[in-house]
């Protein structure tokens, strides 16, 4: 294990350096050969990880917000299936030298452009709902 430090946060985060895996807390000695608790490339976030996400040692008090750990696994799936959605684009549409319709860059601009716009939906989906909670209290 390599103990990095987050730039976002500056918190000491480590890094398994033989699967690639990280996470937040200290590893102990017998975790050396077991596998970290975080994504990695080939998993994918399941209902039963879901069900996981927030819950909380007995000993932290509670919160409405998810931990760092789990927005961190949100995000490394978000960008290894991004990942992997451009890959295939990749490998599906001819280079953009060639004379085509559409080469691989302008698919995967199509691609990164839908992304943006259904992330910036959801933004304002959560937006307008805390505004709503909060004119419902007023």
């Amino acid at each position: 294990w390599e103990e990095l430090i987050d730039p976002v946060s500056g918190l000491p985060y480590f890094l398994h350096t033989v699967d690639g895996t990280t996470t937040w807390d200290r590893p102990t000695v017998g975790e050396q050969s077991k596998k970290s608790n975080a994504l990695t490339s080939s998993d994918s976030i399941t209902p039963t990880m879901l069900i996981s996400l927030g819950k909380q040692k007995d000993s932290e008090e509670m919160s409405p917000l998810l931990p760092i750990v789990d927005i961190n696994k949100f995000l490394s799936e978000q960008c290894r299936s991004l990942s992997s959605a451009l890959k295939k684009l990749e490998d599906s549409f001819p280079p953009s030298s060639a004379q085509t319709l559409m080469s691989a860059a302008e698919a995967s601009l199509v691609l990164l452009s839908h992304h943006i716009g259904s992330i910036a939906e959801h933004y304002c989906n959560g937006v307008g709902y805390i505004e709503e909670m909060l004119r419902s209290q007023l």
